[in-house]
């Protein structure tokens, strides 16, 4: 999805690049977070079929680890973003 450039105030697209910027910023935490994983670190070199499903695991992963309570397992300027 691209944002608008030529924008109205109180429009439907101003709306949209508002959402669109607050929807953007945890994406690209997560990428961040998961590009320090040795897996992701480096092209898959496996079938698509295959590289989905690694992917998709390691979304999963990530997606528990930020449900413990004591945040260990994250790097510090994750929780300071």
């Amino acid at each position: 999805m691209i944002p608008y450039t030529e924008l109205v105030a109180s429009s439907y697209e101003e709306d949209f690049n508002v959402i669109h910027e607050l929807m953007r910023r945890p994406v690209l935490r997560t990428f961040a977070s998961l590009s320090n994983w040795g897996i992701l670190a480096y092209p898959i070199d496996e079938e698509f079929k295959m590289g989905v499903a690694c992917i998709g695991a390691c979304v999963i992963l990530h997606n528990v680890l930020l449900m413990r309570v004591d945040y260990t397992s994250l790097p510090d300027d994750y929780l300071h973003d």
